[in-house]
């Protein structure tokens, strides 16, 4: 039996809490939106950006070119996955 536990947040409502955008979550997301979930969200984006400016000098694209088409401001459907995996008994 699978005990894996999987939760998608998205991005739109950690960046913009305590609005809700998309979905509402388990009272623990909201508990640590704070602490936990939005910086995990706001890093896996600086990484993202790091990344899209990397690719878009390389390929020798117009500077931010593929930053504009990932812009953080506007709404998407980008998450940010969750997930519990208990140890299992041998």
């Amino acid at each position: 039996m699978d005990s894996t536990e999987f939760l998608s947040v998205a991005k739109d409502d950690a960046l913009r809490w305590p609005a809700r955008i998309h979905a509402t979550y388990p009272e623990t997301v909201y508990k640590h939106m704070e602490d936990a979930v939005r910086p995990f969200i706001l890093k896996a984006l600086e990484i993202n950006v790091a990344l899209l400016h990397f690719f878009n000098n390389r390929l020798g694209l117009s500077e931010g070119t593929l930053l504009d088409l990932h812009n953080p401001a506007e709404i998407s459907g980008c998450t940010a996955r969750f997930i519990s995996a208990p140890p299992q008994d041998e």
